[in-house]
């Protein structure tokens, strides 16, 4: 070889070299930035630590795994009250599901909402579902309880109602039950959303239910580390919108069905002879109701 070829040669592997120790070393910065308590500390990188940088809402557990890697304090749902037949508790119940507003029953007919943040309702008490009914011409015969929890999937609010219901048998509830069609449906194949949950299986046309992975968050992500190889590439890619994963095929894990769902919530009602109504809504707040009995 000719000796400009052999400087040409070296200043290639030079260069090739030292770029690749550039991304190397931006990387290990990044995940500096990302993940060390020393930058959390120094108020370092805020604007680079969300997950929507780095995976997309639609890749499902993914997402849900990076940002409680990313959260600066425990999630809102770990804050609650944890309870392993449904992930956690809202705060207007306690473990034994007893509601906060039972006693303002009588001899009224209840009627138990069950949901998620929509259906806890975003608004104070008084504008609220269980307000409005109070302030309606069915007040002397009707009085709701709020079961709705935020974060829910269809398949909590179903686990929620099931355990609820056998309490309220004798007096004959009216079950409510709301979904937000963009979300609650998706949540049903999450493990881990706010906190570990159980999820559901479809398998040979039947749910099958399977119980949280995990205590807490914390031991979770440790039982099931994210597999991002590389957060500069994600970084990088997903704001030019380059890049997005794929998401995820519905398989045995996607395979909760809306209908499979109102069967089974359907026959729980059934069984405590109780009357239902699916509420499924938009965040738009346009809402259509389907009577399940």
């Amino acid at each position: 070889m000719r000796p400009r070829a052999r400087r040409l040669v070296a200043r290639a592997a030079r260069l090739g070299l030292g770029l690749v120790l550039a991304v190397l070393l931006a990387e290990g910065a990044l995940r500096f930035v990302l993940f060390s308590d020393q930058a959390r500390a120094w108020s370092v990188g805020w604007s680079l630590r969300h997950e929507g940088l780095y995976t997309a809402h639609a890749s499902g557990r993914e997402f849900w795994q990076l940002r409680a890697r990313l959260a600066s304090e425990p999630p809102s749902a770990a804050a609650r009250l944890s309870d392993e037949r449904v992930g956690w508790l809202g705060e207007r119940f306690d473990r034994d599901l007893v509601h906060v507003d039972e006693p303002g029953l009588g001899a009224r007919t209840p009627v138990l909402l069950f949901g998620d943040s929509y259906a806890h309702c975003v608004e104070p008490a008084g504008p609220c579902w269980q307000g409005l009914l109070e302030r309606s011409e069915l007040a002397p015969r009707f009085a709701l309880l709020n079961y709705g929890v935020g974060g829910y999937g269809l398949d909590q609010t179903y686990l929620l109602m099931r355990l609820v219901l056998p309490r309220f048998q004798a007096r004959a509830p009216v079950v409510v039950i709301g979904i937000l069609v963009d979300d609650d449906l998706d949540r049903c194949y999450l493990a881990l959303r706010d906190a570990p949950k159980p999820y559901f299986t479809l398998q040979g046309g039947d749910l099958m239910l399977h119980p949280p992975e995990a205590r807490d968050t914390p031991s979770f992500l440790r039982a099931h580390p994210l597999e991002i190889h590389s957060y500069l590439w994600r970084l990088f890619t997903f704001k030019r919108g380059w890049w997005r994963p794929r998401r995820p095929s519905p398989g045995p894990a996607r395979a909760t069905t809306w209908p499979s769902s109102r069967r089974s919530a359907r026959a729980s009602c059934s069984r405590c002879g109780a009357s239902s109504i699916a509420a499924a809504c938009r965040p738009s707040w346009s809402c259509s109701t389907r009577a399940a009995r």
